[in-house]
């Protein structure tokens, strides 16, 4: 019989569910509760610091981890790209063909989004289609609900077939150079 979990373990899983009741909540800004999840964290690990050797300077050197930096650094493109509006001209177009010819935008979109996620991470392209693919099947009156998973899934192949793009590609690469073995290049 497996041994119960120690306070270190019921902590974490608290601090976790806080967080995701924060994070599904519109009145916390996601920023603010993302620092309090942090600093709660790091507080723990200062005062009680078990395992030994886990101190707060281990807790924050994840999050120099080189596949998680490039990650957010792609989300936040996608998110200046769809806040600036430099989208708008692909959304008119994509717009005009879903009208016309459905299939057709359907399966070019399912290759577009595969062939940018074979050099771009999953989740940053998913965070910038979906709200041009929303408008584009809100626009030609289709509904949108049909569209997005494949996309989605169209993601996700894309992405395997490099270790550029899947996370946990990036991240079993780093592992490895870390363990000794030879790296691998992941990107250009």
């Amino acid at each position: 019989m497996p041994s119960p979990p120690g306070i270190d373990a019921l902590v974490a899983i608290g601090v976790v569910l806080f967080a995701i009741f924060l994070f599904t909540r519109e009145k916390y800004p996601l920023e603010a509760s993302s620092l309090l999840v942090l600093c709660l964290l790091l507080l723990w690990f200062e005062l009680f610091p078990t395992p030994p050797g886990l101190d707060a300077e281990r807790v924050l050197s994840g999050f120099g981890a080189e596949a998680l930096i490039a990650i957010s650094s792609l989300m936040i493109l996608a998110k200046g790209l769809e806040t600036t509006g430099a989208l708008q001209p692909i959304t008119q177009s994509l717009g005009d063909m879903w009208a016309e010819r459905p299939r057709l935008a359907f399966l070019a979109t399912l290759v577009m989004v595969a062939v940018l996620s074979m050099f771009l991470n999953n989740t940053p392209i998913v965070a910038a289609v979906l709200p041009l693919l929303v408008a584009v099947t809100l626009r030609a009156k289709v509904s949108p609900a049909g569209i997005l998973m494949p996309v989605g899934y169209a993601t996700i192949i894309g992405g395997a077939a490099t270790t550029i793009a899947a996370a946990a590609g990036r991240l079993g690469v780093a592992v490895a150079a870390e363990l000794g073995m030879r790296a691998l290049v992941t990107s250009s």
